[in-house]
């Protein structure tokens, strides 16, 4: 019943809020590593080296970007879902006592 649906609906919200999660850490690692082979690039005067770790920090960051405003909408639709199952139980748990 509702236990049922409330578990499987959380339990898909967080494991895609999970995978987020852990794509932002990965690519944050990437983003790192990339500023530390720009900065040798950069010490080196290795032009290409330089250009395409930009151009790799930047797609990072813009990528970071977008999974944090994808997050940031499944965190609100977890507390939505969160409330509107307290509410729906909480309704079933009174119309029983009644």
């Amino acid at each position: 019943g509702l236990i049922n649906e409330r578990s499987r609906t959380l339990r898909a919200l967080q494991g895609k809020i999970k995978e987020i999660e852990t794509e932002i850490i990965i690519l944050e690692e990437k983003s790192g590593q990339d500023n530390s082979d720009l900065l040798k690039a950069s010490l080196a005067g290795d032009g290409e080296a330089i250009k395409r770790h930009s151009k790799a920090i930047h797609g990072s960051q813009s990528k970071i970007e977008s999974l944090f405003s994808a997050l940031e909408l499944l965190y609100s639709d977890l507390d939505s879902r969160t409330r509107e199952f307290e509410e729906k139980l909480n309704a079933a748990v009174n119309s029983v006592a009644e």
